[in-house]
């Protein structure tokens, strides 16, 4: 089918919720991807964070390939043999915290140096609840929250979530989104301060006093990502993540770290982003790199925060199916084998140090291989269309910030290519 038809059939048939880049991508490999006339584009994107051991992974491809000729799927009103496997695989990725020594923060250059990546376990036991999407594993820590406030605090229903965050398009994840621009035609002030509250980004004098004071009794949890990745990548402070971890307990209410995006060694040499300041959550949503794009998500909850939800308080009819669990088994198989803990924080770093030196970048944001550029004029969308007629795929979340997001996979000679011409295009503006 040429792009000619593709886009005919997409502008009648299909709403318009998306502005499509004009290529028809048809095949991929590794860090590249071709499209229907096999033009090459190296990928610094990844389905937005989603591919995360290279397009056309052998093992991934074989996983699905022969779980299909089995069976796909059932419901989950049985078992099946795989879906305890990966939560398993789950329950020691979210206990992986840095050993006691181990110098915390971003982007660890004490693990490049050292070549290797220092570790404990935190010891927790993390129950999952399978699903299809980062905004349905939201859905289901937002409903555990609020039947915890319910059952242990005296009817608190209240979540605080920060600005500028992204968790989701349905209405519940929309209203915990602190971007009031994708909220404007959908809920109003009163509907989203009914069930969320907001608190600048970074501020915990500011969380201190919503939850102590305008909204004392009523607030069951926090909610946050580490690093806001829709929101420009802005990076927590590990100062921050520690203090609200501590505040959290103290106040008795539940800690939500959102994954979504940072999750499976997407911010660098630990599997979840919260690891670099050496806290645990009370739940963790997580999805995109964990299936390699396959659909499939998950929200984890320790010890007894695990047991909130019961019988009959949550489903999916898809959630953990056969085909998902396939792809997710073999995916997180292949993050050990690649040896991702000790590759991704040193191209990340080389990434961010040549970005720094590109004309227009006034600063370089993130950790791991998510990484914002901040422009010193609004062109990025631009910039991303003169990338893509060249063979490059990067990303906008603003007219000023460019993102890149690629298979974790990537190398510094891929760094090299993508930079070369990006530092052709901003010196052209």
């Amino acid at each position: 089918m040429s792009l000619q038809e593709a886009r005919r059939l997409d502008q009648r048939y299909l709403m318009q919720t998306y502005k499509r880049a004009p290529v028809d991508l048809v095949r991929g490999e590794g860090m590249t991807l071709y499209d229907a006339e096999g033009k090459a584009y190296l990928d610094f994107l990844a389905g937005i964070g989603c591919v995360s051991v290279g397009y056309s992974n052998p093992a991934v491809v074989t996983a699905i390939q022969d779980q299909a000729a089995r069976l796909g799927h059932t419901s989950n009103l049985f078992h099946n043999e795989l879906r305890g496997e990966v939560a398993e695989c789950l329950n020691r990725m979210l206990n992986t915290l840095p050993a006691e020594d181990a110098v915390l923060g971003w982007d660890d250059r004490e693990a490049d140096l050292s070549g290797r990546v220092k570790t404990q376990d935190a010891g927790a036991h993390w129950r999952s609840f399978f699903a299809n999407s980062g905004a349905e594993a939201n859905e289901c820590a937002i409903k555990l929250a609020r039947k915890y406030g319910k059952e242990q605090l005296g009817g608190a229903h209240l979540v605080v979530s920060l600005k500028r965050s992204f968790h989701g398009r349905t209405l519940a994840t929309l209203a915990a989104t602190g971007q009031p621009a994708l909220q404007a035609d959908f809920l109003d002030e009163q509907e989203r301060d009914a069930a969320f509250l907001s608190v600048p980004f970074g501020d915990l004098e500011a969380l201190e006093q919503l939850v102590c004071d305008r909204a004392r009794g009523n607030v069951c949890a926090v909610m946050l990502e580490c690093i806001q990745g829709e929101g420009g990548v802005w990076p927590s402070s590990v100062a921050y993540l520690q203090g609200l971890r501590e505040f959290c307990d103290v106040q008795g209410i539940l800690l939500i770290i959102d994954e979504v995006q940072t999750g499976f060694y997407r911010s660098g040499s630990y599997p979840m982003s919260y690891a670099h300041a050496g806290i645990l959550p009370d739940v963790v949503t997580m999805a995109k790199g964990i299936a390699n794009g396959f659909p499939c998500a998950a929200c984890a909850a320790r010890d007894r925060f695990g047991e909130v939800l019961q019988g009959g308080d949550h489903g999916s009819t898809f959630g953990g199916n056969l085909l998902a669990m396939s792809a997710a088994r073999a995916t997180l198989g292949q993050m050990q084998e690649l040896g991702l803990a000790l590759k991704v924080s040193p191209v990340g770093v080389y990434l961010q140090s040549g970005l720094a030196q590109l004309a227009h970048v006034s600063a370089v944001r993130g950790s791991g291989l998510m990484v914002g550029a901040q422009l010193d004029c609004e062109v990025a969308p631009a910039v991303v269309s003169r990338m893509l007629e060249a063979g490059f795929i990067l990303n906008a979340t603003s007219a000023e910030v460019l993102r890149f997001l690629p298979p974790l996979i990537c190398t510094r000679e891929n760094c090299d290519a993508m930079l070369a011409q990006l530092q052709t295009v901003l010196e052209k503006l």
